[in-house]
């Protein structure tokens, strides 16, 4: 985030005095409701925001939201709710009261098909920045982003390296986990 953030400012003095950035973290934290959302002051508080707003929005919605799809569309296992009140004893608990507490078919779809939408990846993996207008034209342009040794190129190299990392790691795993996997986490929130 840091060679990012250099290309467009050369040192603390520039963030601490750029007013549309500084009106923009008022924004943030008035009108958005995040309280104590810092003024960006140093380089190092530019880079601090933007890896958490990056991180939230594409590493940390794809590890809370993906594992929903995998780990719970089986009904049976994981059923969103009791649909019966739950016995005050499991003691002779019948398969009938039992099955009472598991939700029907129809609602064991409805669940099916909130699971797939929330735990799936849409659009583009994060480092993919492509315009969401045909004819999908690369979102970045500026050749000091671009260009070979650019920030954008280095980023997408380390995520290939993580990703074969996560996989040799996997295959190793009794139960993968491989929803970090960057080709598995979009570039933001994604519903």
């Amino acid at each position: 985030m840091f060679a990012y953030v250099t290309v467009y400012y050369d040192g603390d003095e520039a963030v601490a005095q750029d007013s549309e950035l500084s009106q923009w973290a008022i924004a943030v934290a008035g009108e958005g409701k995040l309280k104590g959302f810092p003024d960006p002051q140093t380089v190092g508080d530019l880079v601090a925001i933007c890896t958490m707003i990056i991180f939230t929005a594409s590493a940390q919605h794809a590890a809370v939201n993906f594992p929903q799809k995998a780990i719970m569309e089986y009904a049976p296992a994981v059923t969103g709710a009791a649909w019966q009140p739950v016995p005050a004893s499991f003691d002779g608990l019948t398969k009938q009261k039992w099955l009472a507490l598991i939700p029907t078919q129809a609602e064991a779809i409805e669940q099916l098909k909130v699971l797939y939408l929330l735990g799936s990846l849409y659009y583009r993996p994060l480092g993919c920045y492509k315009s969401p207008d045909k004819p999908y034209p690369d979102w970045f342009t500026d050749p000091r982003i671009v260009g070979a040794g650019g920030p954008l190129p280095e980023f997408q190299s380390a995520l290939q390296t993580v990703e074969q990392e996560i996989v040799a790691r996997n295959s190793e795993r009794r139960w993968p986990y491989p929803f970090l996997q960057p080709s598995l986490i979009p570039t933001s929130t994604n519903i």
